[in-house]
Order: C-alpha cells, then structure tokens, then sequence
C-alpha cells in the first residue's frame, strides 16, 4: 500500500485557472480594442489639424511687406534689419495623447536645424506644446526662450495672434 503523504499530486485546478485565463484574455482583447479606438481618433484629429494648417499656409503671407511698403508712416517706422538675424524655429507639439512619433520628429528636426551650424547663439527657440519643450530642454537649455503648453485645441485666431505677439 503506497503511503499518501509520501506521494504528493500537484492539484492544479484546471477550471478555476482555465477560468480566470479566459477572463485575462478577454480583459486584454478589451484593452487593445480600447486603445484600437483611441489609436483610430488620434489619427483622425491629426488629420484635420494638418488639412486646416495646409489650408491656412498662405493666409497672410506677404500681408506685413504689403502694410509697410504702402504706407509711408509705417515705412519710416520699419525697423532695419541686423547683420546677424536670429532664427527663431517655433515647433509645434502635442501636450499629451498618442502623437510620439509627430513629437519625436518635430524635436528631431529642430536638433538638425541647429546641429547644422556650429554657432547656437543665433538660434532660439519657442516651443508650443508640452512633449516639444520637454524633448528640447536637456540638449539646448540656452536656446529654449519661451515654452507654451495646455492650449485647447483647434487653435483659433486670437490664441495664435496672443502666441504672435510673444513670438
């Protein structure tokens, strides 16, 4: 006769782990339909943002040449330009949400911008959005002038002029 404690047998209890199993499973399913959905609406408000910047581009382009070479008033009023202009590179990033990749390669672009030209000095930069300041904060503490961030979205006309005018 075999001794029961001598021999142990591993109680696996298949249906209760089988059970929660199949909960984890549709628990995940769940997730990544959500984040499907979320992916799905990010893209498609990223969409609309481009098609009203495409849109507005050429809003205005040539409009300030325009008032100062009518206008003999604003002609003595315009200021000269210096030797060595500033470049200021304004770029524009998300706060939050699942735009990485655009972040990424808005910060990646303005780090090309000024590692093309050995002289930083000349170069300043204004960021607009939350992952954009925080991307070019450690590399170019010098250059970062002026950050915003928490600005709803879509941008209207007196958020963008309010943003003018500091830029």
């Amino acid at each position: 006769m075999i001794n029961p404690a001598i021999v142990s047998v591993a109680n696996r209890d298949f249906a209760v782990s089988e059970k929660q199993l199949r909960i984890r499973m549709k628990s995940v399913n769940s997730i990544r339909k959500i984040t499907k959905a979320m992916k799905m609406v990010s893209a498609s408000k990223m969409k609309a943002d481009l098609r009203r910047l495409n849109d507005g581009k050429n809003f205005g382009v040539n409009a300030v040449d325009m008032i100062f070479k009518s206008d003999q008033f604003m002609q003595r009023r315009m200021p000269s330009e210096p030797a060595e202009p500033n470049t200021v590179i304004v770029p524009i990033t998300s706060d939050k949400g699942l735009c990485g990749a655009v972040n990424s390669t808005a910060v990646r672009e303005v780090k090309k911008i000024i590692h093309k030209d050995a002289n930083r000095s000349k170069y300043q930069i204004f960021s607009i959005g939350e992952k954009g300041s925080g991307g070019l904060m450690r590399p170019f503490p010098d250059c970062l002038k002026f950050s915003i961030s928490q600005i709803g979205t879509p941008y209207n006309y007196p958020t963008v002029m309010s943003m003018a005018v500091n830029i």
